[in-house]
């Protein structure tokens, strides 16, 4: 139930950021790569989703578990990001100052996002194991 409340809430901050983006870059900065701006978002909330089905995989697990795949899935998450910004500023380098504002931008909306599906989901997670210690 976590995970479709998670994705329908994740397809719809898809939408609202790929139009802002859309929006922002046609009226402000004019250029070729509109298509490309406005799919980051689609590229975070897969990585979101992904993420948020890894986690919910150890449902079962101790805490300690589900706090190092956490950790895993952000090293991996930054490091692969780190990646793509220096391979597109490698060959986009007019680029450099819209792609790294919108880049980061949509990584923060996203991130926070990200934080607090995973707050939500350790919450009911110790919820569901309060009740069952009680019972």
């Amino acid at each position: 139930m976590l995970i479709k409340q998670f994705i329908l809430k994740t397809l719809a901050l898809v939408i609202i950021t790929s139009t802002l983006c859309y929006v922002i870059i046609t009226k402000y900065f004019p250029t070729d790569l509109v298509c490309f701006y406005t799919g980051l978002p689609f590229l975070f909330g897969l990585i979101n989703v992904l993420i948020y089905t890894y986690l919910s995989k150890a449902e079962g697990k101790p805490l300690t578990t589900l706090s190092n795949r956490y950790m895993l899935c952000t090293t991996v998450k930054l490091l692969g990001s780190s990646i793509f910004i220096v391979l597109f500023l490698l060959f986009e380098r007019e680029q450099a100052i819209i792609f790294l504002s919108t880049f980061l931008a949509i990584y923060l909306i996203f991130l926070i996002h990200e934080i607090i599906g995973i707050l939500n989901f350790f919450k009911k997670k110790e919820k569901s194991e309060s009740t069952q210690v009680k019972s």
